[in-house]
């Protein structure tokens, strides 16, 4: 069995993820009241999230982890699946397909696909 984990560059600051913060943060029906106009954001403030995924192996009788890759993306990978010798990823924008043994990839994208979070492999095609 395979784990593949994505791993945010961004530190995790406990004190604002507790049930009663996020509680309080998110509580007013007043919060998303008078938001900007979307065509006002600028480009240049919009955060730029890069991440690694890393790829694990698990033996699922001792529960016990071996690291097999590493990946520095330049990209946020929101999901990733391996199937077989072929890791694909999704990014906001496009998926990306490795072939693990070459270690050789590619891009995949559409103006229509935007936004995506999970892939999965259809075991019936």
């Amino acid at each position: 069995m395979y784990i593949c984990l994505t791993h945010s560059p961004r530190p995790l600051d406990f004190s604002r993820s507790s049930r009663p913060f996020l509680k309080d943060r998110y509580k007013s029906p007043q919060r998303l009241l008078n938001l900007p106009d979307f065509e006002s954001l600028s480009k240049k403030d919009a955060p730029k999230w890069h991440n690694n995924l890393t790829i694990w192996k698990l033996n699922p009788k001792n529960l016990k982890f071996t690291l097999l890759y590493f990946f520095e993306k330049n990209y946020t990978a929101n999901h990733a699946i391996i199937d077989k010798n072929t890791l694909l990823i999704c990014g906001s924008t496009f998926f990306e397909r490795i072939n693990l043994k070459s270690q050789s990839g590619e891009y995949f994208s559409h103006n229509w696909f935007a936004g995506g979070h999970t892939v999965y492999f259809d075991p019936t095609t």
